[in-house]
């Protein structure tokens, strides 16, 4: 079946010493039933073989796109970078070892065309380990259905339905004039910046959610979003960051305060919850443990401002965990 061109869309892949999946990565764009208008790659410094392999393609099609940075810059100088030189209508930002399923483009494209005025348009993500066993499929909770989600009802039909660190960044894409309206990546909060880019623009502009799994996420163990999870100071930062942009971004007033409060607690809880499980995994001693939700409740209790982190929250969960060492 020959191939057809989508000529809104522009796909984008920050690489850095990811050789081992950018050729399967090139190859799952090139091969989609339905083209983008070019395909960027930028290449990060990288000292392994990625550049040979960007080479290749760039002399094969003529639509792919490829710039080399001398030392490594970091993700947020690149997907800064990448929104200035993408040209299309749409941007899609999908990192070399993650997954864009077959058909994707094509679903994209006719939801585009069915609600060419969305913000967003994002559909279900596989979460797959290294080698690429598929470990689970994300989906919204709540009742949502194939289409469009206008941005009065974003935060009542969507928002308000997730867990607290409920992402689908891989398999969201932005139109871009929304995305560099609300000022681009809010680099300030790392990991979590696509995500509440989501977030901002859905309430603003609304969003189309694609009924299908149109790409996977390989969670890597030393991935940026791994890193940030692992450091507390980090994932304070990034809570009361998020929470200042939410503020100040949300002037019609469509996310409710309590709501951005009980979000905050919710994340930084679930997060000290998920190292400690980690910890238990590897079976390190129970000093360890109990270090670690000591230093939590004190990171916390000093850190993160008392209307999103009440202290009967934590004295909560510090008594969970102190009872699950003890046991």
């Amino acid at each position: 079946m020959p191939q057809s061109n989508f000529r809104e869309l522009s796909v984008f892949t920050p690489n850095y010493n990811h050789a081992t999946y950018l050729e399967k990565k090139i190859e799952q764009i090139v091969n989609q039933s339905v083209l983008p208008l070019e395909y960027l790659i930028i290449d990060d410094g990288s000292q392994d073989e990625s550049w040979k392999i960007i080479e290749k393609y760039q002399e094969k099609y003529s639509w792919i796109k490829s710039y080399r940075n001398q030392e490594n810059k970091g993700i947020s100088y690149n997907l800064a970078a990448s929104l200035e030189i993408c040209s299309g209508t749409l941007y899609y930002s999908t990192a070399s070892d993650d997954v864009i399923l077959p058909g994707t483009f094509e679903r994209l494209k006719d939801a585009y065309e069915s609600i060419p005025d969305a913000g967003i348009f994002f559909g279900k993500m596989q979460m797959i380990d290294v080698d690429g066993k598929i470990l689970n499929t994300l989906k919204p909770s709540g009742d949502i259905t194939e289409g469009y989600i206008p941005p009065e009802s974003f935060y009542e039909d969507y928002l308000s339905k997730q867990t607290a660190r409920f992402s689908l960044g891989t398999s969201t894409v932005y139109k871009k004039s929304c995305l560099k309206q609300i000022g681009g990546y809010p680099s300030s909060v790392n990991s979590w910046q696509d995500t509440l880019a989501t977030w901002m623009i859905g309430i603003k502009y609304g969003a189309y959610y694609i009924d299908h799994t149109i790409a996977s996420w390989r969670v890597l163990p030393n991935s940026l979003s791994a890193k940030d999870n692992k450091s507390l100071r980090t994932t304070i930062d990034n809570v009361i960051n998020s929470t200042k942009i939410l503020n100040s971004f949300d002037t019609e007033n469509r996310i409710p305060t309590d709501f951005v409060h009980i979000w905050a607690k919710d994340y930084l809880l679930d997060t000290a919850t998920e190292n400690f499980q980690a910890l238990e995994k590897q079976r390190v001693k129970k000093k360890v443990l109990y270090n670690y939700i000591e230093t939590a409740k004190s990171e916390y209790s000093s850190s993160v401002p008392s209307h999103l982190m009440p202290s009967k929250n934590l004295d909560s969960w510090f008594k969970k965990y102190s009872e699950v060492v003890n046991q």
